[in-house]
């Protein structure tokens, strides 16, 4: 099935670093030691850090939950004065919460109760699709070696984590494969799933990025890829009819489609409106995955009519009466 790996084994390193902020006896790191990574800005304040006043910045690690707050410091460090470096002082100021930034961390050195310290900040802007889970940056590929085996290494780059993958068929990568590389650019966003983990994670599927597009069901089937019936959906996209198979590959001599995708065709019905990641290759469309539109709550409707009945006994009375005092004899 393919896998999305968000994170190199690098990086599950430069998350551990981010969480060990968190905890003040963590740091092990030299002070010379800097590691530089995105993460989303949430603020900044002036606090106390080892006895001095500081600028605290707290950020959210890219996927995460949980936030981390850095300490700052500041231009002289044998004052307790507040004076935070220019590196971080001056950039800061232009940035706004939930806005990505670019960060540097300083280990905190050889004593274990000071944290890794904020270096320096800088604004990052993520590019169309970068934010998707299963979106990079297409940077480069070529023939690699290792351990005495030769692949099609693909590096891509995400908020600033770079990973190299493997493109599958080792020697003789996969010929579509390397179309569509051969067609796309340095910086581009791709999509990409991986159909194994590992240092050298193995790539499943590889396509130009783009948005998915509103479809509407009209009903599941089957169509036949390289002698196999594979799952596929008749769509209405734009007002055209188009059929699209469920992702999958060839294991041996049967088609093994995505499993989590098929999954979720089942469940599918007519008129059912999606939003669908169509892949076109050749004669055929794929459907790489899709999102189910989020249908309107009746309630809002609902709820107006019922206040508006929940008025009308009182409009009956209010008429019942005046109808009553009309009907009353007057006082002579």
């Amino acid at each position: 099935m393919p896998l999305f790996i968000p994170l190199s084994p690098r990086s599950v390193a430069r998350a551990a670093i981010i969480a060990s902020l968190l905890l003040v006896a963590a740091p092990l790191a030299r002070a010379e030691d800097s590691e530089h990574m995105v993460v989303q800005y949430l603020g900044n304040e002036q606090g106390v850090d080892q006895g001095k006043k500081v600028m605290l910045v707290t950020v959210r690690p890219y996927g995460g939950r949980g936030t981390v707050t850095l300490s700052v410091p500041n231009k002289d460090d044998k004052k307790v004065d507040y004076n935070p470096i220019d590196a971080v002082a001056n950039p800061i100021k232009e940035v706004k919460a939930e806005q990505y930034i670019e960060i540097e961390v300083h280990g905190g050195g050889a004593n274990k109760s000071q944290r890794p310290t904020l270096a320096s900040i800088k604004p990052y802007k993520p590019a169309e699709g970068e934010l998707v889970p299963n979106v990079y940056l297409f940077l480069n590929s070529a023939p690699h070696q290792e351990a005495g085996k030769t692949y099609t290494g693909v590096v891509l780059r995400k908020l600033g984590e770079t990973i190299t993958a493997a493109l599958p068929g080792g020697g003789s990568p996969d010929p579509k494969m390397m179309a569509t590389l051969d067609a796309v650019k340095s910086q581009q966003a791709v999509e990409v799933t991986f159909a194994s983990k590992g240092k050298i994670p193995l790539i499943s599927t590889i396509d130009p990025y783009a948005p998915p597009e509103k479809a509407t069901v009209v009903k599941t089937t089957e169509l036949e890829v390289e002698g196999q019936k594979a799952d596929a959906v008749e769509l209405t996209v734009k007002g055209k009819p188009v059929t699209a198979i469920v992702t999958g590959k060839m294991q041996g001599k049967k088609w093994v489609p995505d499993s989590h995708v098929a999954q979720m065709v089942k469940r599918l019905k007519p008129d059912q409106p999606i939003e669908a990641r169509l892949v076109n290759e050749g004669d055929k469309t794929w459907l790489r995955y899709f999102n189910l539109e989020k249908e309107e709550k009746p309630g809002a409707a609902a709820g107006t009519s019922k206040r508006s009945n929940a008025k009308e006994p009182a409009e009956k009375k209010e008429s019942a009466d005046k109808k009553d005092s009309e009907k009353k004899p007057e006082k002579k």
